[in-house]
């Protein structure tokens, strides 16, 4: 056996924990935080397709068709009255953002006023405005099935608004991006995001059965750049005293205008202070950027008089006097980042546990200066090779007294104790069954245990003995347990890894023996108390403006206004020295200094973004566009020391800047954008888009030759699955889309034009395997057979050899059993030096059996890079081609020199004290390859330097992981015969 393989043997405790962390834990999109990649957008500068403003009058018959049942019974204003289940439609499109006023008044009856109504081969699209029985208004939406009708949101009319015979009442409707706003007499009644909007249609009338309404006045704006979107708070308007066209129609100086002037300084409020800073001077190894800021909270509480608060996989932040945020635990000795409990010695605040998912959990005994992990004095006392946990309490008599709940590395359920604080430990309890559990808490000197989906344990021994307490509870959902005045609350929503899903409070029964269900709360995901109040904060994915509620009883709750707060869940909730303090789904910590009444970001020093592609510009290596798991993207002009935030009205999957114009970008996501970056003001322009309205755009190339010709890969979700709709192409820039011949129904995540010949593309389809095209990806044909090439994620070509290409597989992504992950028989990275006609493995060598010889002796964790072939993004040296950087999935960054005969793990220990699992999503290089940045999952963003030596770190050599005599990496396949054995 080599030194290096005996070194990792005696490393196999913590090197077990990568492969479990990639087994229960991902922060790519396959754990679904879909708070914010469907939330509500925040304004910015949306522009929307059509080129012009068109104001429509529409006071003439023939600019309508009119059903029988519909007549004109005045001229001048023109006067419709329908009766019966019949249409009045407008003979014209309302293309993009629109604004559509009438007066309406009701004589009997319902009716539904459609929007962007649209017939399609699967049958109408439409949104629906219903007026039902005069009381109430419905907005619904319908995409083909009519019997799929999708009800968005709804509102009653409020006290002194009617529809009787003698009240005509104005209707504005006003569609922006996303957004649908509905107006009564000035008064905003509905409000709306749909995360997949309709952007195309024309304005219907529709009575319902023997209904009767007369329709005047109609006035409609399409297609308008200047309609600006809405908040949620936004002041309702005055209320109208006239319905006369000319006394509505929109100024410049109208609500719906927006001067250049108020776009930029919008903007710029929303810039990093230091976007204008020079940048840092450049050193060896990786160093960590100024961001982007952020993160999703998993806990938070105050201690010893500041805030402490664990984000995933940014580990423990602790508040500093300064109002900045200081990093106290990654690596030095806590051996995982993602603490999902902390708690401190109720008798000397220097003692912190955290629980955490991975790897047992971790100690500091002097305020985290310092920490150790559990894991050593933990396994030795269990028969375990891991054991991971999401809480732990100390016993309230006795703070020595450690008690967890986890799992073993066989997923078996075990309750530990250790009466030492963590020294020596004992197993006094094995469940009937595998759990997840959430939280552990002492109540009454009972323990209760909520569970992700099994209700409540409770242990009235000290967790000799458990039974379950699930009587009153809706469902079996349950996260947060809270003591408050002598009552324990119990928050029966979704906790699970990075993933919150509102759900019901419920608080324990006088006799212990049931849950009450706390009325008036829908949808909770945060809960928390200061000993006075109590605080829940609630949020739905279809009408995402959270909201906090405060109680002093426990029982009646009032809504706290909640203003500037992200759209998206809100989790943690602590109140310290008058100041609110509420961790978001993705957006960091926000903070409130009145009560609740309004927030503001609060994440200085908060690097813990989620980050997932990253751009170079070739002409200035310093300027950079960074997207994460978030709508919009960032961009930095000084390599990442300060950042602003654009496009934050899209739902951004993925960027692409122009080949020939840096400042232009497009944008994929659940929409197609094109937008132009500018220090004077970014402008986003939303045109149409490929695939199914249901489909998201995954991956974007457009042709070094000509930039009207762009190619998208299309998935059939967010997450990173196998299912899609192949690759479409564009002619006209976006204008309009054709599904490319040859590629079937999977999630296409690379596209790479031939510089030299952009009629060659190359195309990976996960589960599909690598595709070419030699039409200019009209379509596509497969390169090779076998079960290696078919889970290619990411490709690349080399600068200087368009005939050379990487191939690198993500197993994870494509959905594979555990078994078939670790078999070590498919995935790799392949090279390819003849345009794909055939390939050589280059990681055979690193997912070896134990001794070499043995597949069903194969020990996954005992290596250190490679035992599970989830690669992420590759970058080839243009000056050699043999020379590879690959961001790997759990791995940190790997890199060859000599065509995979040796690899490195490249500056791990710089990228996470320890060297500890890190996801490298994305990677990036300078023209010149001396230049890179890496994406990571919850650290922000890394940049780093190639040295004298050819490598990406500050050491000379970094840690070989195999050579070439050890276990041969050879083997060349061709397209016929490729990985037969």
């Amino acid at each position: 056996m080599s030194k290096k393989k005996e070194t990792v043997v005696l490393s196999i405790i913590i090197l077990s924990a990568i492969i479990i962390a990639l087994i229960l834990v991902s922060c790519s999109p396959k754990i679904i935080n879909y708070s914010k990649t469907t939330n509500s957008p925040k304004t910015n500068d949306h522009i929307t397709s059509p080129s012009s403003t068109i104001t429509l009058n529409k006071t003439l018959s023939t600019d309508w068709t009119l059903d029988k049942g519909w007549s004109l019974t005045n001229t001048n204003p023109l006067t419709f009255k329908g009766i019966g289940h019949t249409w009045a439609t407008l003979n014209e499109n309302l293309n993009g953002n629109s604004l559509m006023r009438f007066n309406l008044q009701r004589q009997k009856g319902n009716i539904n006023i459609n929007i962007k109504n649209s017939l399609t081969e699967n049958g109408l699209s439409r949104y629906i405005l219903s007026i039902a029985d005069g009381t109430e208004l419905i907005l619904q939406k319908q995409q083909g099935d009519v019997n799929k009708i999708q009800e968005l949101t709804q509102a009653s009319l409020p006290a002194g608004m009617d529809w009787n015979l003698a009240t005509t009442h104005l209707v504005e409707i006003k569609t922006v991006g996303p957004q649908i706003i509905v107006r009564l007499d000035g008064q905003r009644m509905l409000f709306f995001v749909d995360t997949q909007p309709l952007m195309t249609g024309t304005l219907a009338f529709e009575t319902i059965e023997d209904s009767e309404f007369e329709i005047s006045d109609v006035q409609v704006i399409a297609g308008s750049n200047n309609l600006q979107e809405e908040t949620r708070e936004q002041n309702n308007l005055p209320k109208v005293s006239s319905t006369k066209s000319e006394e509505i129609s929109p100024s410049p100086d109208s609500e719906i205008a927006q001067s250049v002037e108020e776009k930029q300084k919008k903007e710029k409020s929303k810039e990093d202070v230091t976007f204008n800073l020079p940048s840092e001077e450049d050193k060896l190894g990786w160093t960590q950027t100024s961001g982007p800021f952020g993160g999703t909270v998993l806990k938070m509480i105050p201690h010893a008089g500041t805030v402490w608060a664990s984000l995933y996989s940014g580990g423990i932040y602790e508040l500093q006097k300064d109002n900045s945020w200081k990093q106290i635990a990654v690596g030095s000795g806590i051996p995982e980042v993602r603490a999902f409990d902390i708690v401190p010695n109720p008798n000397n605040s220097n003692i912190v546990y955290v629980s955490e998912t991975i790897v047992c959990g971790a100690k500091t005994i002097n305020n985290g200066v310092s920490w150790q992990g559990l894991c050593n004095n933990m396994l030795k006392y269990i028969d375990s090779p891991n054991f991971n946990t999401n809480t732990l309490a100390l016993d309230p008599t006795d703070s020595k007294i450690i008690y967890v709940p986890g799992n073993k590395f066989d997923q078996s359920s075990v309750f530990l104790v250790s009466k030492d604080g963590g020294e020596q430990w004992e197993q006094r309890f094995t469940f009937d069954k595998p759990y997840k559990f959430n939280q552990l808490s002492f109540f009454n000197s009972k323990m209760y245990l909520a569970t992700v989906e099994d209700g409540v344990l409770v242990s009235s021994d000290l967790g000799k003995s458990w039974k379950q307490l699930n009587k009153g509870l809706e469902d079996l959902t349950t996260s947060r347990l809270v003591s408050f005045k002598n009552r324990l609350y119990l928050l029966g929503a979704r906790l699970e890894h990075n993933v919150r899903m509102g759900g019901n409070l419920y608080r324990l029964a006088s006799d212990g023996l049931s849950w009450e269900k706390v009325p008036q709360l829908e949808q909770v995901t945060g809960l928390g108390t200061d000993g006075i109040t109590l605080f829940t904060g609630t949020w739905k994915p279809d009408n995402p403006n959270p909201k906090l509620w405060t109680s002093t009883d426990g029982i009646s709750f009032q809504e706290i206004a909640s203003q500037g707060l992200p759209h998206g869940w809100i989790g943690e909730i602590v109140n310290l020295d008058s100041k609110l303090y509420v961790g978001d789904s993705s957006e960091g910590i926000y903070v409130s200094s009145n009560q609740g009444n309004t927030f503001e970001e609060f994440n200085k020093g908060l690097i813990s973004s989620a980050t997932r592609e990253v751009y170079i510009n070739p002409d200035d290596e310093n300027e950079i566009y960074v997207s994460t798991w978030d709508v919009g993207f960032y961009w930095s002009k000084n390599a990442g020391k300060g950042y602003r935030r654009l496009a934050e009205d899209y739902m951004v999957l993925t960027i692409k800047p122009d080949p020939h114009d840096f400042s232009k970008v497009y944008l994929g996501g659940n929409s197609f954008t094109v937008g132009q970056v500018s220090m004077t003001g970014s402008k986003f322009s939303e045109k149409n888009r490929p695939g199914s309205d249901s489909s998201f755009i995954k991956s974007i190339a457009v042709d070094p030759r000509d930039s009207n010709h762009i190619l998208a890969g299309v998935g059939a979700e967010v997450a990173e699955t196998p299912s899609g709709e192949g690759v479409w192409y564009s002619n006209n820039q976006g204008g309009q889309w054709s599904r490319s011949q040859g590629i079937s129904n999977f999630a296409v995540s690379s596209i790479i034009f031939n510089p030299l010949d952009t009629k060659i593309v190359y195309a990976s389809a996960l589960g599909g395997g690598v595709f070419k095209s030699i039409d200019g990806g009209s379509s596509f044909t497969p390169l090779g057979v076998g079960e290696q090439l078919k889970y290619t994620y990411r490709l690349a070509m080399s600068p200087s050899d368009p005939n050379v290409l990487i191939a690198s597989s993500n197993l994870f992504f494509a959905q594979l059993s555990s078994t078939d992950q670790y078999s070590g028989k498919y995935g790799g990275i392949f090279q390819s030096k003849d345009a794909g006609a055939t390939w050589k493995e280059l990681t055979k060598g690193i997912r070896n059996y134990d001794g070499g010889e043995r597949e069903e002796d194969f020990l996954p964790w005992l290596y250190n890079f490679g035992h599970l072939p989830n690669y992420e993004m590759i970058l080839i040296d243009p000056k050699n081609s043999d020379h590879l950087v690959v961001g790997h999935h759990g791995e940190n960054v790997i890199e060859t020199i000599d065509g995979g005969v040796t690899w490195k793990k490249v500056g791990a220990d710089e990228m996470v004290p320890d060297g500890i699992h890190n996801y490298a999503y994305c990677l990036g290089a300078s023209k010149s390859f001396k230049k890179f940045y890496a994406c990571t999952c919850g650290r922000g963003l890394f940049r780093g330097l190639m040295n004298e030596q050819g490598y990406i770190s500050s050491s000379l050599t970094g840690d070989i992981i195999y050579e070439n005599d050890i276990i041969p990496a050879e083997g060349i396949y061709g397209s016929e015969n490729s990985y037969s054995k």
